[in-house]
């Protein structure tokens, strides 16, 4: 059969126009859609791997900013609400439990460096993993710990927060 010589039916003018009319609504609607899933997607908003691995290793270290400095309020916005940690001491605490152990009047950190921090970018979230020292009083008496940590840092809303900590003392070091 040759289609270049068939013929299809007449169509009316106002059929065209209603035609034109449901295609031009269907493909705004398509392309609406199709900007809407772009804009809210976790990828989306973020810029690159190297960017990201930036964002997270500057946030890293305002959470030991706020842990010195007892800045509850940028605590609250570095973690999300389901946060979950693994102290040092094996204690497991969520979110309010995690902010108030750094709100504790007994609690005076002077130091907390992070030694080193490598981030592993994935899709919507980030693993930040390192060794920290920290030092400072507690219930009137020094401490010095040096610490391997594993950071969880999801992707939502448009901001990085973290949603899981874990921190393993390490033993003192050795003198010669």
């Amino acid at each position: 059969m040759d289609l270049t010589t068939q013929s299809c039916p007449p169509i009316s003018q106002e059929k065209i126009k209603v035609s034109r009319c449901t295609t031009s609504i269907l493909m705004a609607v398509i392309l609406y859609v199709c900007l809407l899933l772009l804009a809210t997607s976790p990828v989306s908003a973020q810029l690159s791997p190297q960017a990201d691995q930036a964002k997270i290793l500057a946030l890293e270290n305002v959470w030991n900013r706020a842990v010195v400095q007892k800045d509850v309020g940028a605590l609250n916005q570095l973690l999300a609400d389901g946060f979950v940690a693994t102290g040092t001491d094996g204690s497991f605490m969520n979110k309010a439990q995690f902010i108030n152990s750094i709100r504790d009047k007994n609690y005076h950190p002077q130091q907390m460096l992070n030694e080193t921090v490598n981030v592993h970018p994935h899709a919507n979230f980030s693993i930040a993993t390192g060794i920290y020292r920290e030092r400072g009083t507690d219930h009137n008496k020094p401490y010095d710990i040096r610490a391997r940590f594993t950071d969880v840092w999801a992707f939502e809303n448009g901001e990085w927060r973290c949603v899981s900590s874990h921190a393993t003392q390490m033993p003192a070091r050795k003198r010669n």
